[in-house]
Order: C-alpha cells, then sequence, then structure tokens
C-alpha cells in the first residue's frame, strides 16, 4: 500500500537530507546546502499557500520519497508537478506508475486543472522516456536552461492535458494508493 501524507513539520529533516543526497540534486536545478532552520523558513513560507501542493510518498509504512504539485494557477487551470523516490531500493516502475497516476488523478480530478506540467533536465533522460510512455506530450526543451557542474543542461518540458486523462491514455488504474488532500 502506498500512501501519500501531507508534509508536515516532522518531515523537514528527512526531506533536507534527502534533498541533498548527491544523486537526487543532480537531476535537479540546484544543489541546496540546507539546515533545518531553512527547511522550517521554507515551510513556513509554503504550508498554507494555496499554490503548492507537497506530499511524502510512504511504501508500506516506510517514507521513500516527496511529491509535490506547484505553481497553480487555477485561473489558467495548470500547475508543474514534482517528485523523486529518495530511497534507491524503492525506485522502481510500480513507483513511478503510482506517483505518476496519484499526480494526474489530484490535478485532474481534485483539483479540476486542465493541463499539469513536467519539467527534467536533460542528465535525466530516462524520466522523459518514463513520461512519454506514461502519455505526456513533449512540448519543448528549454536549451541550456540550467547552469550546473560547469555545463549548461537542457531542459524538456512535457504536459498532460486532461482531455487525455478522461480518454484513458494513461492506461494504469492504481486501486492501492490513498491521498491525503
Amino acid at each position: 500500500m502506498t500512501k501519500w501524507v501531507k508534509m508536515r513539520q516532522e518531515h523537514l529533516e528527512m526531506v533536507m537530507n534527502w534533498r541533498m543526497q548527491p544523486d537526487i540534486t543532480r537531476v535537479m536545478y540546484t544543489d541546496p546546502i540546507l539546515t533545518l532552520d531553512m527547511q522550517s523558513q521554507w515551510f513556513e513560507r509554503i504550508k498554507d499557500d494555496p499554490g503548492q501542493l507537497h506530499w511524502i510518498t510512504v511504501k508500506d509504512g516506510i517514507p521513500i520519497g516527496k511529491t509535490s504539485l506547484t505553481d497553480i494557477d487555477y485561473n489558467n487551470k495548470s500547475c508543474v508537478s514534482g517528485n523523486y523516490i529518495a530511497d534507491k531500493e524503492h525506485r522502481t516502475f510500480e513507483n513511478a506508475i503510482t506517483d505518476a497516476y496519484g499526480i494526474l488523478k489530484v490535478a485532474f480530478e481534485h483539483l479540476g486543472l486542465n493541463r499539469l506540467q513536467a519539467e527534467v533536465m536533460g542528465n535525466n533522460p530516462r524520466v522523459v522516456e518514463l513520461n512519454k510512455m506514461f502519455g505526456y506530450h513533449v512540448d519543448g526543451v528549454r536549451r541550456q536552461a540550467v547552469y550546473k557542474y560547469d555545463i549548461f543542461h537542457d531542459v524538456t518540458v512535457l504536459s498532460y492535458l486532461k482531455e487525455e486523462w478522461d480518454a484513458g491514455k494513461f492506461r494504469h488504474k492504481i486501486k492501492n494508493l490513498e491521498i491525503e488532500l
């Protein structure tokens, strides 16, 4: 059973440590050096922000990653998704499908949005392919959009539309996911 629990104060140290893991930061826009005080300040800014939702992914009682919807724009009915599985042993196709399904379900069924966007750095081509396999459309590439490790990285922008969700383009139906809203 997989659960998404709303991110809480007690998760901050764990998320901070995850976010500074080299294999996680490698595919993120930044490589932050975080402190618990910085995490607390960030959490205070975002916890009641209607433009952001953050969850901890818990698999069989074990926290394994983080999922978020940010830049939620209710006027234009769009948002940006983000997620990672921090625990390497849980980076499985099954968990990727579960997270993808949950992100789409919340965006389209719970928030009533029309467009979900994902952004993937060029050094993470497997995630681009995974998103395409799930039915995401490649909107384009922001060339040399991120400067990191003394080189520029492209960013692939992908999207999924509500009409695609309604048409059943996402073929996987996940029953073992509980989402705290």
